[in-house]
């Protein structure tokens, strides 16, 4: 709240808004209120006091001075809109028209008597609407309900210059309607009626003037009592759409006007637009060949070299193609043409129709006279490449190439003709350029073949030549029509690309010998290691099985009870030693490839029953119920090796056994006989400490348990469930494990097994 002793920056005279409009200018004769952010009174005019009255000091709230105002209070806890209109009563019950407007953290009231109304025109445009108008990139402007701007963007004042604020709408959309300038009372009618059907187009003048086609759609706001209006300038694109219609105006009259037949075909050979001339030539209204194909009026003995062409044409292996041609015309007369044929295609590079130029050959004129004639008309209309065209009699000597022939390899096209053209092929490759060509002209088959070709530059060139013969009614070689494309840089991309790909191929070649290599070492090594380990493990067995021996034979002994306990302690330590060495022996002897599988008959069940019987006074000592489940419908008898099949499920019962604290320890047998083998199914399941999740891809690797802790607590080497995955693997099954902590953990040994029927049938 301001201070009395502060001076009030909107006092009357000051400076407030841009352009230096102040409150005294704007709002003379009319009353004035400031509020702060809770409408408490930090200035009031004098006109304000009269029409309220009653004299306040700053920091009165609103509501001691006039009633009615809790809209205005709901209105100032919004974010939008900018402005509010109300009306308010003083304490004497006049009504007071109020119009708020929202500028920063103030709330500025301008009042008069109810029920005048304050228009919009005389309040300055709060500067979020300003904001709004600059978004938007077109021509943007706010007009008042009399036609003056009260805000417009910068592309408006940039289009209209330093007049854009003192445009008049009336005037303006009477232009844009071409009528006389609307009156002020129908403007806001004919803005709506106008904006409803849609836009407005039409020129208008800059302020470089400039007349430029403009859009303009509207919307009007009664809300605020203002008509917004969206322009955009289509001048560029009006031109570019002006210039097309021209350019097909043109092309039109040409297309009508030509001396030679032309005509549209579409890509299954019916006419889609003909000229007269094309009409003169073969006595068909348009509309007759519109219900037509190309076949239709083609003589038979030309279709096929046509067709030919054609397809050709539409492959993309030629860019357009000319030949003589014989059409029948509608009294049935033959009349003989020069045809030449471009491709037309779409924007997205695809065949779109057939383009045909057909010049008549008169009989009495000279006839290559006539078909030069029709070929110049034709290129000075469809000839915008540079690939060289050239014709050739039966024999191979070049008539005619086209001009940018000899341009490209830079000599007089006299030079080229007859066999003049075999001067500048590349030594190296003339040879086989002959060949290529005598071949063609014996077998009378389509001529392609790439050679280097000497150019003015300097140097050679790789082009590439191609050449389809046409021939006369009895099959016979009239002349060879050909072109020739300049494909060097082609060919010198594909060469590189070539050698990259060669240099490639060498190093992967080099990386996968490296990779083989150490392969190979790494493979040695590991052999050695197998080996080493192997005979470290006999070299500790016998001495160990000494050490073993003589303590049993102490036990034997009378001994006193400390002495029994010592001697105890060494057999069972020398027994723990021999297990590690047997499990390191075992591993370096899989690794190596040297454990065989031995099978034999064995009865499943007893098997499985054998070797729980061997840990049920351990499981007795930890107080763990130790017991077997079997879901087999009937006692099976299959060929394994019992003796690896009994250290899988040992490693597997003594470290569930080690595991589990307390609770019960589970072997599950179950499988599914199909025909003379059964899937076999041991999960080993305990209510042991579980293993974590991240560790559980890691327990069947070498010398691994699940964590450094374990190993401190329970000992081991971490071998057992390697050996365990690796034997499982080898007799053709897996072992998975599954766990969770604090509930325990299954390891799941699935093995394919071959039943034995005869001993099955014994047991049974």
């Amino acid at each position: 709240m301001r201070s009395s002793q502060e001076p009030n920056p909107l006092q009357p005279g000051k400076p407030v808004y841009a352009g230096g409009l102040t409150v005294a200018e704007v709002w003379q004769g009319r009353g004035f209120i400031e509020l702060d952010s809770q409408f408490r009174i930090s200035y009031a005019s004098p006109d304000a006091i009269f029409l309220t009255g009653k004299a306040v000091e700053p920091g009165t709230s609103l509501s001691e001075v006039v009633s009615n105002t809790s809209a205005a209070s709901a209105w100032a806890a919004q974010s939008y809109p900018d402005s509010f209109e109300t009306t308010w009563q003083s304490r004497s019950g006049r009504a007071i028209a109020a119009n708020l407007v929202r500028v920063d953290d103030r709330v500025l009231a301008y009042l008069t008597d109810s029920p005048r109304r304050i228009e919009i025109s005389s309040v300055p445009p709060p500067d979020s609407l300003r904001r709004i108008l600059n978004m938007n990139a077109a021509l943007t402007v706010a007009f008042t309900l009399d036609g003056k701007v009260y805000a417009a963007n910068l592309k408006w004042t940039q289009f209209f210059g330093l007049a854009s604020t003192e445009i008049w709408l009336p005037r303006l959309m009477g232009q844009l309607l071409e009528t006389p300038a609307i009156e002020v009372r129908d403007l806001l009618q004919v803005c709506k009626e106008h904006f409803e059907r849609g836009s407005v187009e039409h020129w208008l003048v800059n302020s470089s003037g400039e007349r430029r086609w403009t859009s303009w759609t509207g919307t009007v706001d009664e809300t605020r009592n203002l008509i917004f209006m969206v322009g955009t300038d289509l001048t560029d694109q009006k031109r570019k759409a002006d210039e097309e219609a021209e350019s097909r105006e043109d092309f039109d009259a040409h297309f009508a006007s030509a001396s030679v037949g032309v005509c549209h075909i579409d890509l299954s050979g019916r006419y889609i637009r003909v000229n007269q001339k094309f009409q003169e030539l073969l006595g068909y209204s348009g509309d007759e060949l519109s219900a037509m194909t190309y076949v239709d009026i083609t003589h038979p003995d030309d279709l096929e070299m046509g067709n030919v062409q054609t397809e050709l044409l539409l492959a993309g292996d030629l860019d357009r193609f000319s030949m003589e041609k014989r059409y029948i015309r509608k009294d049935g007369e033959i009349v003989h043409t020069h045809l030449t044929v471009s491709l037309i295609r779409d924007d997205h590079g695809n065949p779109k129709m057939v383009m045909s130029a057909v010049g008549e050959i008169n009989a009495n004129a000279d006839t290559d006279s006539a078909v030069r004639k029709s070929e110049q008309y034709y290129r000075a209309w469809f000839d915008p490449t540079d690939r060289t065209y050239w014709t050739a009699d039966p024999h191979g000597a070049v008539l005619e190439i086209s001009n940018n022939g000899g341009l490209t390899i830079g000599v007089d096209i006299a030079e080229l003709v007859q066999f003049g053209w075999r001067e500048f092929i590349h030594p190296e490759d003339l040879e086989r350029v002959n060949e290529a060509w005598l071949s063609c002209l014996a077998s009378g088959q389509r001529y392609h073949v790439e050679y280097r070709i000497r150019v003015f530059q300097g140097g050679y060139h790789w082009v590439r030549s191609q050449a389809l013969p046409y021939r006369d009614d009895g099959r016979e070689i009239l002349c060879w029509y050909g072109y020739t494309d300049d494909i060097h840089f082609q060919r010198i991309a594909e060469e590189h690309l070539g050698q990259l790909v060669e240099d490639r191929t060498k190093e992967l070649r080099q990386a996968n010998e490296a990779l083989i290599e150490a392969r190979d070492e790494a493979l040695a090594a590991s052999i050695s290691k197998s080996q080493f380990l192997a005979n470290i493990s006999h070299e500790i067995r016998t001495p160990m099985n000494g050490v073993i021996g003589i303590a049993s034979m102490l036990q034997e002994q009378v001994l006193d009870e400390k002495s029994k306990n010592l001697v105890g302690l060494i057999c069972r330590s020398g027994e723990a030693l021999v297990k590690i060495i047997d499990d390191i022996l075992d591993f370096s002897k899989i690794e190596a490839g040297k454990v065989t599988l031995e099978p034999s008959s064995a009865h499943l069940l007893e098997l499985v029953s054998e070797v729980m019987a061997l840990f049920q006074a351990h499981a007795k000592s930890k107080k763990l119920d130790l017991k077997l489940e079997s879901k087999l419908d009937s006692i099976p008898v299959v060929r394994v090796d019992p003796f690896r099949l009994r250290q899988v499920l040992s490693n597997l019962i003594s470290n569930a056994i080690k595991f589990t604290p307390s609770g019960w320890v589970k072997v599950e047998v179950a499988g599914v006989v199909a025909s003379d083998l059964v899937d076999l199914t041991i999960t080993v399941r305990d209510s042991g400490i579980g293993i974590r999740q991240e560790h559980l891809s890691t327990i069947f690797e070498s010398f691994t348990q699940g964590d450094g802790s374990i190993q401190r607590k329970y000992g081991g080497t971490g071998l057992g469930l390697t050996i365990s995955k690796n034997l499982a693997e080898l007799m053709g099954g897996t072992l998975i494990a599954e766990s969770q902590i604090g509930v325990g953990t299954a390891m799941v040994l699935c093995l394919p097994l071959e039943l034995d029927r005869a001993m099955s049938s014994l047991k049974g």
